[in-house]
């Protein structure tokens, strides 16, 4: 009998149906290993520096009237080729969209959220990243905190889906 995923055959089938002749293979078993989606959003600081703000506590303060950038980078951190990644964005109405980079596939604003959406087609191999960056205008009011939420999924060979997601949290004040 023979069975591989990867040559179309899901489950056990006997060898003859395949090449038509009995036959006496030789074959590996093998784990299915390590498959894993990573996603993390990070702000740029005043000083060039990208800071993790995952959290209300850790939220940058950003000046009012002050564009800011942030980035999202998802990487195939798995042992295994995935496919069709779907990034989706969600930025709350106390920043406002200046562009993006790449310009994502579709975005709307429905108060009090910006919705952001990134199709990336066909093979994401182990060990590949992809970047994206926001530019958002910080609106206000002072005081308030605000947070970008960013999810990243795609599909594995076996057709399950894997997805990630990371929080990234400012603080707007005054510019004095």
């Amino acid at each position: 009998v023979f069975k591989s995923f990867y040559y179309g055959y899901p489950v056990w089938t006997p060898i003859d149906k395949i090449v038509g002749y009995p036959a006496d293979l030789c074959f590996q078993l093998i784990s299915d290993g390590n498959h894993s989606i990573d996603v993390e959003k990070q702000v740029l600081d005043e000083d060039g520096e990208w800071q993790d703000c995952d959290t209300e506590n850790e939220a940058l303060d950003v000046k009012i009237c002050n564009d800011i950038t942030f980035k999202i980078t998802i990487e195939n951190n798995g042992d295994f080729p995935l496919y069709d990644i779907v990034v989706s964005d969600l930025m709350e109405d106390g920043l406002s969209y200046v562009s993006a980079d790449p310009e994502p596939d579709d975005y709307s604003y429905d108060p009090p959220y910006h919705y952001f959406l990134w199709n990336f087609s066909g093979e994401f191999l182990p060990g590949e990243t992809i970047e994206i960056v926001i530019t958002a205008h910080v609106e206000g009011p002072d005081c308030s905190i605000d947070y970008n939420y960013v999810n990243a999924e795609g599909e594995d060979v076996f057709g399950f889906t894997l997805s990630d997601e990371d929080y990234c949290y400012i603080h707007a004040v005054k510019k004095s």
